[in-house]
C-alpha cells in the first residue's frame, strides 16, 4: 500500500495579536534569537516564551519572522 505523506502546513500569527514591530522599536528588547539567515530569505528564529507576534510563523518544530524591516536589521548588525 502506497501512503503519500505530506507537508504540514505553516500557521501564521493571528493579525493584530499584540508585540507587533516591538521586536524593532526602541521600547522594548524582546527580539527572537536568529537561529539562521537561509538563502538571505528566511530568518529562523527562537522567539521568546509566549511571545504573541503577527510576524511569528511556525513550521514544523521552528519559527520563522516574516518581518521585512526584523531581517533587514538583523542583515545590518546581525543581532
Amino acid at each position: 500500500m502506497n501512503q503519500s505523506r505530506t507537508e504540514p502546513k505553516a500557521t501564521p500569527a493571528k493579525p493584530g495579536s499584540g508585540n507587533e514591530g516591538s521586536c524593532i522599536s526602541k521600547e522594548q528588547d524582546c527580539r527572537c534569537h536568529v537561529l539562521e539567515l537561509v538563502d538571505d530569505a528566511i530568518l529562523a528564529v527562537r522567539p521568546p516564551p509566549a511571545m504573541k507576534c503577527s510576524h511569528k510563523l511556525r513550521y514544523r518544530d521552528a519559527f520563522v519572522c516574516t518581518s521585512p524591516a526584523r531581517k533587514e536589521s538583523y542583515k545590518r548588525s546581525q543581532v
